[in-house]
């Protein structure tokens, strides 16, 4: 009851926190909405899951249950309190009891989920069985206590297989190969190559040396073009600047492009970053473009070229600021598709960068809008949330093609976010420009 009471209260605490924010940013109630529910979400699920766990080690030895009770009480201490913790120590490298909270949060997740679902579908199975028979007889406490046992050594067996695959596929980036046919491509652009990168999320789980090996594997693929659609942080320039240092060493010969995405507003502080990421030659697209033209492939710089509205003999690459900025108001932040597409040079084709297939889907419908790379799904990340993802976006992995000569490719991100689990493999994503 008095979990009730607390949920309540912070209920209350967040109404007036996004009252009291009026015209200003969203970002500090929507981070409290985060690390509050998050909490008590992983408390009551904790608590299930020690119960039901309780059971299947109560008719142990005294000497066995003492030891797996304590155990069992620390991991879901350390899962219950991880993600708040995140945000108080964020260094270079993730410290060891952090990521160990992190893949706890997955597991008591993959636990309470499969308990859950195991004993409503016995439940449900039982009744049943009872409606069909009225002779019947109502189980008796031994026989229930056997099923619970039971329903709880299946879910271990569940968890264990999940936490397998996900640890499994969060390290293991594929790469991708794709072919884009884009209409009024010039001669001599033909067969420019783009490495998409998104959603690498630097920040409490993700270091230094996870990025490093990104890096390795972008500039493996000798891209024409790296391209990052937004959610590359999720902390300040103070706290990740060294873990960002790397990416100063991408290798392109037209230059390496980046959009925000939800994240990035996030962290608080994505003008401090947009300011210092072109000191490690990245260059941020706002509500922007650039002209990729062929001069720039034989060696010039992207400075002067790239600002060329005229863009005779190159395409445009147009870089959207996150959606999410029409609900947050951060700032003087917001996505502006007029300002990023509108004066273009009729007939030359345009690639967009836009974080979320929402906005992805409005691009499409401006003219000469060939190509749009997005992110932001993860393809779902893991199972138990694959279908709401599929479901709340207008596209959610892979290619698409929504009309005659426009695609969107939305990558399953680069990286994990929190959870070091992925249940469909991240990518890293070589797109071959090809004139038709």
């Amino acid at each position: 009851m008095r979990w009730g009471w607390i949920s309540l209260l912070v209920i209350v605490l967040e109404v007036y926190l996004w009252a009291k924010a009026g015209n200003q940013s969203f970002v500090k109630p929507f981070r409290f909405h985060l690390y509050a529910f998050s909490v008590l979400g992983l408390y009551f699920a904790s608590r299930y899951v020690w119960r039901r766990m309780r059971q299947l080690i109560r008719p142990l030895p005294l000497l066995a249950q003492y030891p797996l009770l304590a155990v069992l009480l620390v991991a879901l201490s350390l899962a219950t309190i991880t993600i708040p913790l995140g945000q108080l120590i964020i260094l270079t490298e993730p410290p060891l009891f952090l990521l160990l909270g992190s893949y706890l949060v997955g597991a008591v997740i993959f636990l309470g989920g499969a308990l859950l679902g195991l004993h409503v579908t016995t439940f449900i199975m039982r009744r049943l069985m009872k409606r069909r028979d009225n002779n019947s007889k109502i189980d008796n406490g031994e026989s229930k206590d056997a099923s619970l046992r039971l329903q709880s050594l299946i879910a271990l067996l569940i968890m264990l297989i999940l936490c397998s695959v996900g640890d499994y596929n969060s390290h293991n980036i594929q790469i991708k190969y794709l072919a884009i046919p884009i209409s009024g491509l010039p001669d001599n652009l033909n067969g420019t190559t783009i490495v998409h990168l998104s959603d690498i999320h630097m920040g409490p789980f993700i270091g230094r040396s996870r990025v490093e090996s990104v890096v390795k594997k972008a500039n493996a693929l000798n891209g024409d073009i790296i391209v990052i659609t937004g959610d590359l942080i999720d902390s300040s320039v103070e706290n990740l600047w060294e873990a960002a240092k790397p990416l100063g060493e991408l290798k392109t010969k037209l230059g390496v492009y980046y959009t925000t995405g939800n994240h990035d507003y996030y962290s608080g502080d994505v003008d401090s970053w947009i300011e210092k990421l072109p000191e490690l030659h990245v260059t941020p697209l706002i509500n922007e473009r650039r002209c990729i033209q062929p001069l720039m492939k034989e060696g010039a710089t992207t400075e002067g070229n790239g600002r060329d509205e005229s863009c005779q003999n190159g395409f445009y690459l147009a870089g959207l600021e996150d959606i999410e900025t029409r609900r947050i108001r951060y700032g003087h932040h917001s996505m502006d598709i007029h300002k990023a597409l509108s004066g273009r040079t009729q007939k030359i084709p345009t690639v967009v960068l836009a974080h979320q297939p929402s906005a992805a889907a409005e691009a499409i419908h401006w003219k000469d809008v060939r190509l749009v790379l997005s992110g932001h799904t993860h393809a779902g990340q893991m199972l138990p949330l694959m279908l709401p993802i599929y479901l709340f976006n207008p596209y959610f992995a892979g290619l698409y093609q929504p009309m005659v000569g426009v695609y969107v490719y939305v990558s399953a991100g680069t990286h994990d976010y929190m959870l070091h689990y992925r249940h469909c493999k991240p990518d890293i994503t070589l797109l071959t420009l090809v004139n038709v």
